[in-house]
């Protein structure tokens, strides 16, 4: 009787220690998935604590900013995106703002690519008067530059939450100040500025290949203004125009490279834009040049080739004489129109 007292004692001892492993265990399960959730749910604070270990997957995100800090320590590091835009800004001000007092002593590793842009934004922040402790604050844009800093300090990382930082109303003017909103072009010039400068952003590597090669090349300009434009390539030396409204844009540049040596290449590239037929001869303004079409002859005089002539009035004989016809003939097919250019420099622009 008492042996088998002992055995079930034994049992319930065994039964009891295997309940209390198994409830371990269920809880531990329980706060791993509540911490998985926490760490992927926005919190409803600007910035969000995470372990010193779990975090440093974060920093190669290009779009996260993070702070460092220990309440015990008068250091501090911010790991900002490598490139400051308008969808980067709003963490980046925040984290200044969320760390920066008045007696902060900024500093920058070698990677920071925009520290004067840097310091304007925190000379703009309005910061915490209340705090007079001295602070020194590093800015990188790489984690591992910052690294033994953030680990000999015991620096915790809280990543700024984006949606929170959007709420910054203090944020906000110094978004659009350092952002401002383009200003929608008002006349037809304005919107064929706008084009040209939104091509030569989008091709300047295909506009540099045509020049450097001469070859032609298969893209065209989305804006329809663009699509068979009208150019000029000039150099020192010379200018040569295509104005085929029929041609593709590539077409008419490889027409006009072709007259240009590798050796003396063109600088410029001119488009000829907001295009008028005049009924009658006038007086053209400083910044118009002059194009003249009769059956398949076609000169062009640029505005700054107007200007420079003893009498601007005589551009339209000139047209004339230089197609081959006596300056003074007059005939119902021929055709004047006054433009306006834009210049690309080949040089610096592209």
């Amino acid at each position: 009787m008492l042996i088998y007292v002992n055995k079930k004692k034994e049992r319930y001892k065994k039964i009891k220690i295997l309940s209390l492993i198994l409830c371990v265990f269920f809880i531990f399960a329980i706060n791993i998935s509540c911490f998985k959730k926490s760490i992927h749910t926005p919190a409803q604070s600007l910035t969000q604590y995470q372990t010193l270990k779990i975090s440093q997957n974060w920093y190669n995100n290009a779009q996260t900013a993070t702070v460092f800090t220990n309440k015990k320590s008068s250091q501090a590091v911010i790991v900002i995106p490598a490139t400051l835009n308008k969808e980067n800004f709003l963490i980046t001000a925040a984290a200044l703002y969320k760390t920066l007092t008045p007696n902060t002593e900024l500093s920058f590793t070698k990677d920071v690519k925009q520290p004067e842009l840097l310091k304007k934004i925190v000379e703009a922040l309005p910061l915490k008067s209340s705090e007079k402790t001295n602070k020194t604050l590093l800015i990188t844009t790489d984690f591992k530059q910052a690294e033994p800093l953030i680990f000999t300090h015991k620096l915790y990382p809280h990543i700024i939450n984006y949606k929170q930082a959007q709420k910054q109303e203090i944020l906000q003017p110094l978004l659009n100040a350092t952002f401002p909103k383009p200003i929608p072009p008002q006349t037809p010039l304005d919107k064929d500025k706008l084009a040209l400068k939104t091509f030569a952003k989008d091709y300047a590597k295909n506009l540099k290949n045509i020049l450097s090669s001469k070859k032609t090349l298969a893209f065209s300009a989305q804006n329809l203004f663009l699509q068979n434009a009208r150019i000029c390539l000039q150099n020192k030396d010379k200018t040569t125009c295509r104005t085929s409204s029929e041609l593709s844009l590539e077409k008419n540049l490889t027409k006009a490279l072709s007259s240009f040596s590798k050796q003396n290449p063109p600088q410029k590239l001119i488009f000829l834009t907001s295009e008028q037929k005049l009924e009658t001869p006038e007086q053209l303004k400083p910044d118009e040049g002059l194009r003249f079409n009769f059956g398949s002859k076609e000169t062009i005089l640029l505005p700054k080739q107007i200007s420079a002539l003893a009498n601007p009035t005589k551009a339209f004989y000139i047209l004339k004489k230089h197609a081959g016809l006596n300056p003074n003939y007059v005939s119902p097919d021929m055709n004047f129109y006054k433009f306006k250019t834009m210049e690309i420099n080949l040089n610096d622009d592209i």
